[in-house]
Order: C-alpha cells, then structure tokens, then sequence
C-alpha cells in the first residue's frame, strides 16, 4: 500500500476536475453542433419524414441523448465537487488538528524545559549544600583531631601530676622536703 501527502491528493483532485471539464466542454460543444445527415442508405428517413422536419426530429433525439449524458456528466462533476468540498473539510479539520497537537507538544517542550532548568538549579544548591557538607566535616575532623590532642597532652599531664603526687608522697615520708631533693 503505497502513501500519499495531502498536496499529491490534492493535485489528483485539481488533475480529475481539469479533466472533468474538459470532458464537460467536449459534450456540451457536440451538444452544440447540428446533427449529421442521414446516410444516404436510407434516404426515407431523410424524406420520408418531411425532409427538414424529419432531420429536426433526428436532431431532437440525438440531443435528448446528449442531454442525458450530460445530466450523468453535471451530476458526477457535482459528485467530484462535493467530495473535494468534503476533503478539503477533512483537510482543513486535519490541519486544525495539526495544530493542536503542536502547540500542545510545544507547551509539552516548555513545561519539561522548566522543570529541566529546576532539577539542574536543584543539583547545583545540592552540589553547594553538599561542599559545605563536606567542608563542616573537614573542620570538625580538625577540631575532633585537636581535642583529642589535648585530651591526650591533657591525660598525659595528669599522669605526670599523679606520679610527681606519688613522688612528693614518697619524699614525705622519708622525710625529705621535695625543694631540697636537688641540693
């Protein structure tokens, strides 16, 4: 099954009425033209029937004929017409749909752009948030790693504290003053 586009129908269309009506102009200009003589075969008919009386008749009849051809030709143009009338209804409600649908999709596009535009404002304070994340915990480490030093030195001088007591303690019970140790 092959495709069409609508401007090849259409141009089918414009081709079946050019055509149409030339078909239309060919029957109405042999409408127009007298009828042929009687051939000579039968003379009677030609005579017979009252000489230019009988060839009217002729005329009348061929061009009854002629009329209904023309009738059936009037009436398939009319048809031709109403069906390119409903197609370019159905082209002109295609086209509306058309348009519809791509205004949505734009409006689709926009709304997707902006929430596009606040996801990556999103990251990007996420991202901030999580360098000054990173950095609190930078300095917290350095305090924490401070303070653990201090509780050390701070340990480390109760120690020597503890042990210079047990040793004034000891001093004392000897009875020696702890300042004249050295002398």
């Amino acid at each position: 099954m092959t495709t069409t586009t609508i401007d090849e129908r259409l141009d089918l269309i414009e081709e079946m009425g050019r055509e149409n009506k030339v078909l239309l102009d060919s029957i109405k200009a042999k409408a127009e033209t007298p009828p042929p003589l009687p051939s000579p075969v039968i003379p009677w008919l030609w005579f017979g029937m009252g000489g230019i009386a009988g060839a009217g008749a002729v005329a009348i009849a061929w061009g009854a004929g002629m009329s209904e051809r023309l009738d059936r030709v009037e009436q398939l143009l009319g048809q031709s017409a109403q069906r390119q009338s409903e197609f370019e209804e159905r082209q002109a409600q295609y086209e509306a749909q058309r348009e519809r649908d791509r205004k949505d999709w734009e409006e689709r596009d926009r709304q997707f752009a902006e929430r596009m535009e606040r996801a990556e404002q999103w990251h990007i304070e996420f991202q901030e948030s999580l360098n000054e994340t990173k950095a609190l915990q930078q300095r917290n480490a350095e305090a924490i790693s401070q303070e653990m030093q201090l509780i050390s030195q701070l340990r480390q001088a109760i120690v020597d504290q503890g042990r210079q007591i047990q040793e004034n303690r000891a001093d004392m019970g000897s009875g020696m003053d702890p300042d004249e140790e050295g002398t």
